[in-house]
Order: structure tokens, then C-alpha cells, then sequence
């Protein structure tokens, strides 16, 4: 299929399922940033100088990913996060800010919260208060599932004064375990927190910023060469208009037939449910977890088993409506050095169009 070609196959494809509409007015590629307030059951307003008031400090807080499921539905990208309170302007904060997916509560150490996904979202930098409130946008956006327990690290090194300042942060006890806080005071890089530190039902009020699209890893592929499982991405964020949007292939045996699944479904393809098996093609190891409205052909280049790699343009029409649309791929590889002789295969994408 011609480059050119695969936008509007696809928008064809969409529009005949009724997932866009035809007469969608183009627009151009921005992202907006949205909004959700944390946490959000019976909230008592309370006031603390924790952690932002503290020239040296680690503060963790716990959020239960269920509080988010009434305004995120599916996968997003937090991309910063703002604290009610106002930092005096002049004051300059030393800080880091991690977040991660974590168990159903807070253990005492810090380190041991981090259960997968940990991202330093806000590398240590230096911010210098406004007289606003905190307000950190992120290095590095970390991808939430819609229902994971979250925790957020928080390290103050410094904040320029060498003792407190005056600080009334917004905060909450919750009737609902649905919030949880722990912090030590006097240290940054802390293992544990003061035993005093540890607080149940209890937080910051806490706006969460994010935004919607993105490619989402699921399911698992079937190694190739030297037992090496290739690895599906995309290059970019995708937005109605991208031009520029490719899907990538990594880790896979090179100078090999290779296809993209492109489609509209990860649960059903031409009439059989999925994952498929791919048994009558000799890879009973491997299955189709993406369904294949599409195909689309290339060759891998590298340099041996596990070095291999290939892109494939798939452009996005530049229909506003598409915000939202959810598009799955995956990437057979026709490998003749797998451990089945025949086939290997990355994980699948989820993909999310942004708005």
C-alpha cells in the first residue's frame, strides 16, 4: 500500500465502523493538557507546611487509581502536577519529583513504594517561587493505566533560607482510605520515614495535569534469533495531522520479510478472537494480538539476530474528530533463525489519538 494511501485507507476503515465522522473538519496538530483534582471523596479541607515549607525533606503520598476512573477511562500521560498554597516569591526549591506504580498503601520505605513503572518525571532542578502555587511541569511524562495506585516521591535538598517558611498547603482527611501520606523530616535521600511521618487518610490536595494519546505496550511477543523478542514503538505521540507518525521495529533478525498488523480491534480479527495462534503459519509459540484491517509490508535491515529494525509511515489525517480513536499494531517477523524456524513477533500497541 502507497504511502499515501494508508491515511485515507484508514480513515476509510474508521468512518465505515462510525468511529469518525466523514464530514470532520481538519485541525491542526496541538495537545491539550487537562485536569483532575485528587483526592475526590469526602475531602475535610485541613492546612500543612508539609512537605514545601521544609528546607530538607522527603515526602511521599499514596493515591488509589480507582479516584481516577470517573474522569480518566482509559491510558493517559501526566505531564505535571500543582499544589494548592503559594510559594513566597524568591524562595528557591531544590527538588525532585518521582512518580511510580505502587501496592495498596505505604510501607515506611521510601525505595520499597516503587513497585514498576518509576519515572523521575521532574529531575533535580531548582524552581524559584512565584508568591503561586507549586506548580511542577515534567521532564519526563509518566503513562497511567486508568487504575494502578500511584505513589509521588517528592525531595527537597534546599529552599533557600536554611528554615521553614510560612506555607498553608491544602490538604485533606478522607473518610476513604483513598489517600495516604508519609515523609522524613531533615533529609532528602531519607530510606524510611519518622515514624510520625506515616499518615493514613490523610494528603495534599493534588492536581494531577495530563494528556490524552499515546502508544501503550500490551500483550506479549515470541522471540526471534538468539531468543531475542522484537519490540514494537511509534516515533511521536499520535495527533490528527501527524504526517510524520512511523511505527518502529527493534530487536527483531534482520534482511527478513516483516508485516505490521495495522487495525481497529485487540480483542476481535476477521471473525476469530484474540489472541490468535499463529500455529498454521509453524509458530504455535506466537499469536496475533492486533486484528488485520491492514497489512502492510517491509524487509528488516542490521546487522544479525536481535539487531534488526524497521518503520513504516502510517500519517494521520488531519481530522479533528479522530481525537480519541484507538488503533492497534503489532509486527510479524518471518524469521528463519527463531526458535520455531519460521516466525517471531513484537508486543502489541495500543494506540490513542490525542486531542
Amino acid at each position: 500500500m502507497h504511502r499515501s494511501a494508508l491515511s485515507c485507507a484508514l480513515l476509510s476503515a474508521l468512518s465505515a465502523v462510525g468511529l469518525i465522522s466523514a464530514t470532520a473538519t481538519a485541525t491542526a496538530q496541538t495537545q491539550t493538557t487537562k485536569t483532575v483534582l485528587l483526592p475526590v471523596m469526602n475531602p475535610v479541607p485541613k492546612t500543612s507546611d508539609v512537605p514545601f515549607a521544609h528546607p530538607k525533606i522527603r515526602y511521599q503520598q499514596w493515591y488509589e487509581g480507582k479516584q481516577f476512573v470517573t474522569v480518566i477511562k482509559q491510558p493517559v500521560r501526566f505531564v505535571g502536577l500543582t499544589f494548592a498554597g503559594s510559594i513566597p516569591t524568591g524562595v528557591t526549591l531544590d527538588i525532585e519529583v518521582i512518580l511510580a506504580n505502587t501496592g495498596s498503601n505505604l510501607t515506611g520505605n521510601f525505595d520499597q513504594n516503587f513497585i514498576s513503572n518509576r519515572v523521575v518525571v521532574l529531575p533535580r532542578t531548582k524552581i524559584v517561587g512565584t508568591g503561586g502555587a507549586p506548580k511542577f511541569t515534567f521532564k519526563n511524562h509518566f503513562v497511567f493505566d486508568g487504575k494502578t495506585d500511584v505513589v509521588v516521591d517528592i525531595k527537597i535538598w534546599g529552599n533557600g533560607l536554611a528554615q521553614k517558611f510560612n506555607y498553608a498547603g491544602r490538604s485533606t482527611i478522607s473518610r476513604v482510605s483513598n489517600t495516604r501520606r508519609q515523609y522524613f523530616v531533615g533529609s532528602a535521600t531519607a530510606a524510611t520515614a519518622n515514624s510520625s511521618g506515616v499518615t493514613g487518610h490523610y494528603g495534599l490536595e493534588t492536581t494531577f495535569l495530563y494528556q490524552e494519546g499515546g502508544s501503550y505496550p500490551y500483550g506479549t511477543g515470541c522471540p526471534g534469533g538468539n531468543f531475542i523478542t522484537p519490540v514494537a514503538t511509534s516515533n511521536a505521540v499520535p495527533m490528527p495531522g501527524l504526517g510524520t507518525w512511523t511505527q518502529l521495529l527493534d530487536k527483531a533478525g534482520s534482511g527478513y520479510p516483516a508485516v505490521l498488523l495495522l487495525g481497529i480491534s485487540n480483542t476481535t480479527s476477521a471473525g476469530v478472537t484474540l489472541p490468535f495462534n499463529l500455529a498454521f503459519l509453524g509458530a504455535s509459540n506466537c499469536s496475533a494480538v492486533a486484528s488485520w484491517e491492514f497489512l502492510l509490508f517491509t524487509t528488516t535491515v542490521g546487522g544479525g539476530p536481535g539487531t534488526g529494525s524497521a518503520k513504516m509511515p502510517t500519517p494521520i489525517p488531519a481530522i479533528g474528530s479522530l481525537g480519541g480513536v484507538k488503533i492497534y499494531t503489532q509486527w510479524l517477523v518471518f524469521d528463519r533463525a527463531a526458535g520455531n524456524f519460521n516466525l517471531s513477533a513484537s508486543n502489541g500497541l495500543m494506540h490513542v489519538v490525542g486531542s
